[in-house]
């Protein structure tokens, strides 16, 4: 194996080593009593070898650390790994000449250059069974699982582990506490082309699943201080995020040692604990280009605590009657219908009912007395629906009982999912997703005060109709609150926390640099904007004078693994902020505008739900326009003649108008690709923000303007039942002949107005105009029902859907898009 060198920087307070005894075969750990003391951080190169006999007590010694006290076979499993030399690495020392000239003062540690001090491999599991130590580790798995995990998740781990039809490899990402998280993606890098190479000679290196040990610690909540995870290995966060199955034991009692660090009285203890993960083989490359770029380009993201792109854990709850009794675990019960409740129960609602009239129309939280003990219950109930409601009502009604349950001091609620109906098959889902939105926490907190960057550490959900169904509906619930995680972040990010650049390098660590399904690329040239997009460029120029302010066009792109059936397009405008530019925005009407890139933000979201959902053939290109309005000596003004992409003179109107501007020529050159490559049966969308006529017209939803291709496939009706299916409701507006006529040159030498020099709250039509003007500015009215090339065409806008400030951004139109193309 070619030597994988890391420079790392170790700081002193993390170097103390956990020390595992290793005179027997069952493993332990030691305290180390060493005080730590001073901030200086020193610079250390490691490299990985393969493992060689003299690794073998070094590797047990790792080992001892993840099995503590461990009935397992620990020299037998260690023996394993340094048989296997040809897929694997322990990591050690890079040696130096300097080396031979410094003495080592760690005469406990000999040669640091003979030091194991991490190691990263797989075992296969199926073809080392007869061996000892595999079976010892089954055994103590199954005992964990029977104890710990849920009936669903034991029968996850029956299936990878003793079916005889998957094929199952323990993953270990072992090394020492001080040994930063930077070298864990070359050692992963390495063996993921290790096993490549094994696996073309015809070795056993395919595998259905992982099997993963994580330790970390919980420190307890404390007054207003919630519950802290403190993962040993930082980047195992990402390992939890894609796995399929897992559970939690403690190791309180089988080790004394704590985590390194300088404790004060008044500190929390930290409990141990031991995460077994179950994660499909086929998302761990993804994984390692996650981490990899995450610590390159976003090392702030890792401020996700371990939920992944959740705002907490989703625990399934499959034995609601058993975990009624488990106060230990679950500390209020949250119901919206009376359908869901066991009789246990629905005897304390009822006696509630009989006691309080208000339940009926209030959020109520209370004590229901069971057999044995006394158990919190929010009751929002979601009442009576009219035949003008619709699912919204649930996910309204989940929301109010998470933030009734927080105020009551809950840490570890349950909320009990309300039964699918006839009319509102997807209540369960728009349920449990209302009450992710009302626990999101914004990045800027999680990134600035760390210790507020959740609302709750995990939440119960436990579905009616079958602990199956649950795993369903949880797995789905993350695949679609992934994109709206991201989406959020971005639209409701400050002028300076998500500048254009800022929103580049937040993509390209979301995405993983273009290294897992969905590719990523910036243009962030000057020079190019002004050949390629110079309607951009005009609205860029101010902010392209402050660096930290200046334009970005971020390309994402998913090709899926069969032959594309369709292709979707989607085009946003990113605005982080809009002072107006030369026609400012005055009387106080300026605040706000950073949701002007609510629409960019949620083309993210939706590539992110590609990425997640990864269909098998479905093309999807996302386009940013990530752009600022500034105002300044070099912004563009009203009355400048603009030659756009597709050679249109368009002459600026109002420079209050700059999202159309910022769209334009992106669009124009989706066309041109669609139209280039043949691309099947494609549809291009822009996604517009903050038109104030919008909201005039139809309130908190979104609106869908469709071309004469997309009309003739009721396109936008198809859009509103998806949108209406999932909580995301659309309102269908039509384009007209007077909204192109509007926008029509008025003077010789122009072929099209931009905008008139009024706000579009007080335009007629003033919705609609930037359709038209998307259209005449790209050449799309030239494919049309008649043309030779018909593209279907439309433009949305989430005005008044996207979410104003101070709400949370909603990820609108996310759900519609992913219901409408995906299919959930």
């Amino acid at each position: 194996m070619t030597s994988k060198k890391v420079k790392v920087e170790a700081d002193d307070d993390e170097d103390r080593r956990m020390d595992a005894k290793s005179g027997s075969d069952e493993s332990s750990e030691e305290e180390n009593d060493e005080a730590y003391e001073g901030d200086e951080g020193i610079t250390v190169d490691f490299e990985g070898r393969n493992p060689i006999d003299p690794d073998l007590d070094g590797i047990k010694q790792l080992l001892g650390q993840l099995f503590v006290k461990a009935h397992i076979d620990l020299t037998e499993l260690a023996g394993v790994i340094v048989a296997q030399n040809y897929v694997g690495s322990v990591l050690k020392q890079a040696y130096n000449d300097a080396d031979d000239d410094e003495e080592d003062e760690d005469t406990d540690m000999g040669d640091p250059c003979q030091v194991v001090f991490g190691v990263t491999t797989v075992i296969n599991l199926a073809n080392k069974q007869e061996l000892a130590s595999v079976r010892q580790l089954k055994k103590m798995i199954f005992e964990k699982a029977d104890k710990y995990a849920t009936e669903l998740v034991l029968q996850q781990f029956r299936e990878a582990l003793e079916s005889g039809t998957k094929t199952t490899a323990l993953l270990l990402n072992e090394r020492f506490i001080n040994i930063p998280a930077a070298v864990c993606v070359p050692m992963c890098e390495n063996l993921l082309s290790e096993m490549d190479r094994a696996r073309s000679k015809g070795m056993p290196y395919t595998f259905d699943y992982y099997l993963m040990f994580v330790k970390y610690y919980q420190q307890a909540a404390a007054g207003d201080k919630p519950a802290e995870v403190i993962y040993t290995n930082d980047e195992e966060e990402y390992f939890i995020k894609d796995a399929c199955a897992s559970f939690d034991y403690s190791v309180q009692k089988e080790t004394t040692t704590a985590l390194a660090g300088h404790w004060q009285k008044k500190d929390e203890e930290l409990q141990p604990f031991r995460k077994v993960l179950l994660i499909e083989a086929s998302k761990l490359p993804g994984i390692v280009a996650t981490i990899k770029n995450l610590r390159k380009t976003n090392p702030q993201e890792s401020g996700r605590g371990g939920c992944g792109y959740l705002p907490c854990e989703l625990v399934l709850v499959a034995d609601l009657a058993a975990t009624l009794n488990q106060t230990d675990r679950f500390d209020a019960f949250c119901v919206l219908d009376d359908a869901s409740v066991p009789a246990s129960l629905a005897r304390g609602i009822e006696s509630q009912k009989q006691f309080d009239a208000a339940i009926a129309t209030e959020v109520c939280c209370f004590g229901a007395q069971l057999e044995k003990d006394t158990v919190r219950v929010v009751y929002s109930a979601v009442g009576e629906l009219s035949d003008f409601d619709d699912v919204r009502r649930y996910a309204e009604a989940a929301a109010c009982a998470v933030r009734r349950a927080l105020k009551a001091g809950a840490k570890h609620p349950v909320l009990l999912l309300p039964r699918a109906t006839q009319r509102f098959a997807n209540a369960p889902l728009v349920a449990l997703l209302g009450a992710l939105h009302e626990l999101y926490v914004p990045l800027q907190l999680r990134e600035d005060v760390p210790s507020k960057s959740h609302r709750l550490q995990r939440i119960g959900v436990y579905h009616p109709e079958g602990a199956q169904l649950g795993a369903e509906l949880v797995r789905t619930v993350q695949t679609l609150e992934a994109g709206r995680f991201v989406a959020r972040d971005i639209g409701g990010g400050d002028p300076e926390r998500m500048a254009p650049p800022r929103v580049a390098e937040y993509v390209l660590g979301a995405f993983g640099s273009g290294g897992g399904a969905v590719k990523v690329s910036v243009v962030d040239d000057p020079r190019v904007f002004e050949r390629d997009y110079p309607l951009f460029q005009a609205v860029n120029r101010a902010a392209g004078t402050v660096e930290r302010h200046r334009g970005r066009i971020i390309f994402l792109e998913y090709k899926p693994p069969n032959p594309a059936r369709k292709t979707v397009v989607l085009v946003g405008k990113g605005v982080t902020y809009d002072t107006g530019g030369a026609d400012i925005k005055a009387g106080g009407v300026m605040a706000g505008m950073s949701r002007d890139k609510c629409g960019a933000a949620a083309v993210a979201g939706f590539m992110k739900v590609v990425e997640q959902r990864r269909p098998a053939d479905v093309h999807a290109i996302g386009v940013l326009c990530m752009v600022r309005n500034s105002v300044g000596e070099e912004c563009y003004v009203s009355d400048e003649m603009l030659t756009s992409r597709a050679g249109v003179r368009v002459r600026v109107g109002n420079t209050d108008a700059e999202g159309r501007m910022a769209m334009a020529d992106a669009l124009c050159q989706m066309k041109e690709r669609v139209l280039k490559e043949g691309l099947p049966d494609p549809h291009l969308y822009t996604i517009a923000t903050l038109t104030g006529h919008a909201v005039l017209a139809v309130g908190n939803s979104a609106i869908v303007m469709d071309n004469g291709p997309a009309r003739a496939v009721e396109h936008g009706l198809q859009l509103q039942r998806a949108g209406e299916a999932v909580g995301d409701p659309f309102e269908i507006s039509v384009l007209r002949r007077e909204d192109f006529t509007f926008h029509k040159g008025k003077c010789y030498g122009e072929d099209v107005l931009q905008a008139n020099n009024l706000p579009s709250s007080r335009t007629p039509r003033g919705h609609q105009g930037p359709a038209a003007f998307l259209m005449l500015a790209t050449g799309l009215d030239q494919c049309g029902l008649t043309s030779a090339h018909p593209i279907k065409y439309s433009h949305l806008d989430i005005a008044g859907s996207a979410g104003d400030v101070p709400d949370t951004p909603t990820g609108s139109p996310i759900l519609a898009l992913a219901q409408a193309h995906l299919g959930f």
